[in-house]
């Protein structure tokens, strides 16, 4: 109710400033799968004809934000997140028929495989590789192709992960969109950390699941932010930083 009333209001107050109007920053947090309500935020936005001047997110944050502001409209995010395999895509699970006859008998008979290095056994870092759902990020992420700074997107985006080895935060916001994503959402122990130049990266919820400073840090100066993570009772939220 509270979220409602201040979006039927900010158009007015957005259109009272006109061409000097506040700039518009979405904050989408982490949250698992509670994270595909920020679809449904973003068609109300819509709805009230309100398009964020910049997003940050985290984990499932980071991918309902970057798809959007990729250009991705809410619609085509819904469909998305309804047609897609989930269960093949968060077990790396390859389709039966795809498998070659001499394996089919051993296929998914055992939890986990470890490989077999010149040191020995190899424990794999998590459970699911997120081989799959790199490819779909990859897919998905194709009309941004070319594109190295995330600052010349439709709209201009940035997610954090987490570094395992310096457990510092780390802004993301160049170079491969898709590993972005993937980095974002790597979830410690469930996926394997994204490798990028000396560091190993994870869930950015650990240390920043709501990065609303960051927002602010890109020229946000009217915040909207949709945090999942917090008890129902207070999970969304508008200020205007003074």
């Amino acid at each position: 109710m509270f979220l409602g009333f201040c979006l039927l209001l900010l158009p007015v107050f957005l259109t009272a400033q006109g061409d000097e109007r506040p700039r518009v920053g979405l904050v989408l947090s982490g949250g698992g799968a509670k994270g595909f309500a920020h679809i449904g935020v973003l068609k109300v936005l819509e709805e009230a004809g309100i398009r964020p001047d910049y997003i940050t997110g985290t984990s499932m944050g980071s991918i309902i934000g970057g798809l959007y502001a990729i250009g991705y409209t809410a619609s085509e995010l819904d469909s998305i997140a309804k047609t897609l395999d989930w269960g093949q895509l968060l077990t790396d699970r390859v389709l039966l028929s795809d498998v070659i006859p001499e394996e089919k008998m051993d296929y998914q008979r055992f939890q986990v495989e470890l490989d077999i290095t010149k040191d020995g056994l190899q424990v794999p870092a998590g459970f699911v590789g997120g081989h799959s759902i790199s490819e779909t990020f990859s897919r998905l992420s194709a009309r941004v192709a070319g594109i190295d700074s995330f600052d010349h997107y439709p709209i201009p985006f940035k997610c954090v992960a987490a570094d395992l080895i310096s457990g510092d935060q780390v802004v993301l916001d160049e170079g491969s969109f898709a590993n972005a994503l993937r980095a974002s959402m790597s979830i410690p122990s469930v996926f394997s950390p994204v490798v990028k130049d000396s560091m190993l990266l994870i869930d950015g919820g650990v240390l920043n699941n709501f990065p609303v400073h960051l927002c602010q840090r890109m020229g946000a100066e009217i915040i909207i932010g949709v945090n999942v993570a917090m008890p129902i009772r207070c999970k969304s939220l508008i200020s205007h930083p003074r």
